[in-house]
């Protein structure tokens, strides 16, 4: 069988289905036929049938035959790479509500795609809820649209209406969708491209700096290519952000000026030396006698799991339970449930 695509990507443990295309000359372009496609779209199937160890937690078995077979019929023609991850995978693989089972492309899209500039919607923007403000406008001589800018709807579409549809296009963790305001924050443009496709122009709503609701049209991205060659000029010295300001982008601790709480600030479970951040953080506290913390992790990618517990274990003196239970796939393991008893700050 002629495996087309790097498709699913399991980390719990299991392993990583690659269908990677192997042309020596490869483009995005190239369309693989209908009975290829099929071939894949079934291995895929049967791999997360009996290997997935949480494919039924939060939609039915029955429920799940269905998604099988619904875009299984989407396969009804040849597709490029990239049509049959964004049509058929991804919104397959959503219906899982796994965080860690995700749809990613083959290592030669990846090296095709590396430093390139694509035609593109151009707005980068915060979206959240029923809110969206640019970040960035690709299109810079656009003097109406800058960073700042409330968006009402792009094409009469609302925010929590891009949302919802782009929902169903991305992995998550159960129901919770925070996460996803952070993708699409983080890259708009992208998702954006890949759901709903190109178009030369945009109809735009905004509030404008009067507070007034105006609509304008904005054209699509388009990079332009320069064709002289510049010549090569020496580089300058390559700038040395200090360790601790990388690390506050991380992590944080801020006591209020009233001197009664403190936020601590979390990015992220992986990074930033937390278990020095969060000892150093919580004798502060103690020396300050500050009784009362906000935790923000709101916008926190999650991490190692051991980094949590240790936070938790700071925050609580009674014993409390990190999982009921973990499965293995190995069928010599059994159940395992774990408790762990904080002892640090109350």
């Amino acid at each position: 069988m002629d495996k087309v695509f790097a498709a699913l990507l399991i980390t719990l443990g299991l392993f990583m289905f690659s269908c990677t295309a192997t042309k020596k000359n490869y483009s995005p372009s190239n369309k693989y036929d209908r009975l290829t496609l099929l071939k894949d779209y079934n291995l895929l199937r049967e791999i997360l049938e009996h290997k997935h160890p949480s494919l039924y937690w939060y939609t039915s078995k029955d429920s799940m035959d269905m998604y099988f077979e619904k875009y299984k019929s989407a396969i009804n023609d040849s597709m490029t790479e990239q049509q049959f991850a964004w049509k058929v995978l991804a919104p397959l693989v959503n219906k899982i509500k796994c965080g860690h089972t995700s749809v990613s492309f083959s290592k030669d899209y990846s090296k095709w795609m590396a430093n390139k500039k694509i035609p593109s919607f151009p707005l980068f923007m915060k979206i959240w809820n029923d809110s969206m403000f640019v970040m960035v406008n690709l299109n810079r001589k656009d003097s109406i649209i800058k960073r700042g800018t409330l968006i009402t709807s792009v094409n009469g579409l609302s925010a929590s209406e891009l949302s919802q549809k782009m929902f169903d296009y991305l992995p998550q963790d159960g129901n919770a969708t925070s996460n996803n305001y952070i993708r699409m924050s983080a890259n708009f443009p992208y998702y954006h491209r890949n759901i709903y496709g190109l178009s030369k122009t945009y109809m735009v709503s905004y509030i404008d700096s009067t507070g007034i609701a105006n609509t304008t049209s904005i054209p699509l991205y388009t990079p332009t290519i320069d064709s002289v060659k510049k010549p090569r000029t020496a580089r300058p010295p390559r700038s040395v952000t200090p360790k601790v300001s990388r690390r506050s982008g991380y992590r944080s601790l801020t006591i209020d000026s009233s001197g009664t709480f403190a936020v601590m600030t979390l990015h992220t479970f992986s990074k930033g030396r937390l278990r020095q951040f969060f000892r150093q953080s919580f004798k502060t506290l103690e020396k300050k006698e500050i009784n009362n913390l906000v935790l923000d992790i709101r916008y926190n990618g999650g991490g190692k799991v051991g980094l949590s517990t240790l936070l938790t274990r700071y925050l609580t003196r009674k014993p409390f339970r990190v999982a009921d239970s973990l499965y293995a796939v190995s069928k010599n393991l059994k159940p395992y449930t774990k408790y762990i008893t904080g002892k640090f700050f109350n």
